[in-house]
């Protein structure tokens, strides 16, 4: 069985709470190729960050369950 310190539990919550809030921060009217716009709320950057930061996850859960069975 996979065990999880509360420390952990918290880690990985807030790192989705993260990706949830870039993903609200969205902003459809943002001028990607203006530099004197905000990027960072452009829907390139908000779908890449979070694509970036679930695939950390993943690989950690995915690590947590390898390690399990050894």
């Amino acid at each position: 069985m996979i065990a999880l310190h509360p420390e952990e539990v918290d880690l990985y919550l807030e790192k989705i709470e993260e990706v949830i809030t870039v993903l609200n921060r969205i902003d459809y009217s943002v001028d990607p190729y203006d530099p004197s716009q905000d990027s960072e709320k452009t829907p390139h950057y908000c779908v890449g960050y979070s694509k970036g930061s679930l695939r950390m996850l993943h690989h950690v859960l995915q690590d947590l369950k390898k390690y399990d069975k050894n």
